[in-house]
């Protein structure tokens, strides 16, 4: 069977070369294993966003390029604390990465913003990665809009409070 090397010659000295082949064999195994792992991150119907120990984005799916209107090559790199939390929800976005600096996850909804600035609700779940020592690698966040979902819940509270203050019978069909 053919397999892929590279070769690389390097003169040592005038009578000597230093010949070094390396197998590219695993090299492009893990390639194809990296790019099938993002293609099934990009097919996720949520947003999935992965950040390194500081919280630095290393990962940006496409569901995360539609809800917050950023491309992926715009945010890779950037603090996650400066691109998605809402003004008003800062503090409680550091303190929750805190939180995921220990080691510990987070579950819950949080307000954001996209790249127009307009601000929206999300759930929001936030798991560190761990290696095999219990190392922190970096956090993952899986994010669903739930901004309509939260509007309809108070608009529902509203009209129960209403039909509750009213001393007339209310049949609602």
């Amino acid at each position: 069977a053919v397999k892929p090397f590279q070769v690389r010659c390097v003169p040592a000295r005038q009578d000597v070369v230093i010949v070094h082949a390396e197998d590219l064999e695993e090299r492009e195994q893990a390639a194809r294993d990296l790019h099938l792992r993002a293609r099934l991150l990009d097919a996720v119907g949520q947003a999935v966003i992965a950040t390194d120990v500081a919280g630095a984005i290393t990962y940006w799916n496409k569901a995360a390029e539609k809800m917050y209107g950023w491309l992926a090559e715009e945010v890779t790199g950037r603090p996650i604390l400066e691109v998605t939390p809402a003004q008003t929800s800062r503090d409680e976005a550091a303190r929750i990465l805190v939180t995921l600096q220990g080691g510990a996850t987070w579950s819950g909804e949080f307000m954001v913003r996209g790249r127009d600035g307009a601000v929206f609700w999300v759930n929001l779940t936030q798991t560190p990665v761990l290696d095999e020592t219990g190392r922190l690698l970096g956090i993952i966040g899986v994010s669903m809009d739930v901004t309509e979902r939260r509007l309809l819940d108070q608009r529902l509270r509203v009209l129960a409070r209403a039909v509750d203050q009213t001393a007339d019978h209310v049949m609602i069909t």
